[in-house]
């Protein structure tokens, strides 16, 4: 009902401001932005994974906010790569990009998501969104070792 929904809100707002206010700079310095993001996207997916079948409540309020803990570590290590890898003079445009790309993404995935549940089964979208999240980070890791490796650990930058 709304109060589970106002509860896993909560949770997972609190869980935010917690990691990325008081979290997130120790969990970086120690696993460095690419690990910290591919560990952000492996509670993404274990999230998905978990939310993708029947469960108890209490499994789907676990699911939730592993969900909120993989956004809270995966998105600033990113947006921190992309300041460490696009020149000062491009960054606006390159986080413009991000925020459109990052919208689109919503707006279709909603869509998807909606016609999943709708036509396959109400667990269907948590599937795909595990899908998604592998194929995603399979690309981040290609990219980030074949194209980050020299750049972020760079003195010069």
């Amino acid at each position: 009902g709304s109060f589970q929904v106002g509860l896993i809100l909560g949770l997972v707002g609190l869980e935010g401001a917690l990691i990325q206010g008081m979290l997130i700079h120790r969990v970086t310095r120690r696993l460095g932005e690419k690990l910290t993001v591919v560990v952000g996207l492996i509670a993404f997916a274990t999230s998905y994974a978990m939310l993708s079948a029947q469960v108890p409540q209490v499994i789907v309020f676990l699911a939730l906010s592993l969900l909120g803990v993989g956004l809270s570590l995966s998105q600033p290590a990113a947006n921190s790569m992309i300041t460490k890898l696009v020149p000062r003079s491009d960054q606006g445009a390159a986080f413009g990009l991000v925020q459109s790309l990052t919208s689109l993404s919503n707006i279709l995935g909603q869509v998807f998501a909606g016609a999943l549940f709708n036509y396959v089964s109400p667990f269907a979208p948590y599937t795909a969104g595990v899908f998604f999240v592998a194929c995603g980070l399979f690309v981040f890791s290609f990219y980030a070792n074949r194209r980050t490796q020299t750049m972020l650990d760079s003195p010069l930058r």
